[in-house]
């Protein structure tokens, strides 16, 4: 199950998630900001946890229900995510929030 399992994921930029916005229609954007996220602000258990907020529906419907998996997943993705573990440049990287100010068009 392992094998097959994949998590496509991808980050649009603030321009792509403009174009993608106007391409759609349904929405009149108010504005849109870039902020650089503060990576020591954010605990890695907290991001960890973040995380699994986003991926256990995906997880659960593939593999199953079981809390002490999730439980495991967090643990381990919290000491991925330590600095100076080698992973936690891969997973933190440089990254940014996209805050979008939206009006539903009637």
């Amino acid at each position: 199950m392992l094998d097959c399992f994949y998590i496509p994921m991808y980050g649009p930029s603030d321009t792509e998630l403009r174009e993608i916005i106007q391409d759609e229609g349904s929405f009149e954007i108010n504005e849109i900001q870039v902020h650089k996220l503060e990576e020591n602000l954010i605990s890695p258990n907290a991001k960890a946890r973040a995380m699994r907020a986003v991926s256990e529906p995906m997880i659960v419907q593939h593999f199953g229900l079981s809390s002490d998996s999730m439980d495991e997943f967090v643990r381990t993705l919290e000491q991925q995510l330590t600095p100076g573990n080698p992973y936690h440049s891969y997973l933190t990287g440089d990254r940014v929030f996209v805050s979008a100010s939206l009006t539903r068009r009637f």
